[in-house]
């Protein structure tokens, strides 16, 4: 897999992210996101390297996909290409760049600009 990435829109708001946190099987630390269409296939499991904010730098940490779902609250085993989805990432040693909190709560899948991208 080359050049895989994700671009991420912001995170849950409350309300959703107690609806998903029981599909998601989420744990301490986990961060649930909002995540735009997929230019790929990306399995669970797959590993990021890098956060690139909108201004191309990038901050080095290790993102583990653990759970991928959609507006159905239906669990996936992969990120699927063109699809738009919650995921559910792990900061591998705890690291979560401050970035990551500074995205907007959302309720839905909507660009407001601020995102990031993982790589």
């Amino acid at each position: 897999m080359k050049d895989i990435k994700v671009k991420v829109l912001g995170r849950l708001s409350s309300r959703l992210y107690n609806l998903y946190k029981e599909v998601m099987n989420i744990r301490e630390g986990d961060v649930l996101l909002f995540c735009d269409y997929s230019e790929f296939d990306i399995p669970v499991g797959y590993s990021f390297t890098q956060v690139l904010k909108r201004d191309n730098t990038a901050i080095s940490c290790k993102v583990l996909l653990r759970g991928v779902s959609q507006q159905f609250l239906k669990p996936f085993d992969e990120i699927p290409h063109g699809w738009k989805t919650v995921c559910r990432f792990e900061f591998v040693d705890g690291y979560v760049p401050d970035e990551i909190d500074m995205l907007p709560l959302l309720e839905t899948w909507v660009d407001t600009g601020n995102y990031l991208v993982f790589e």
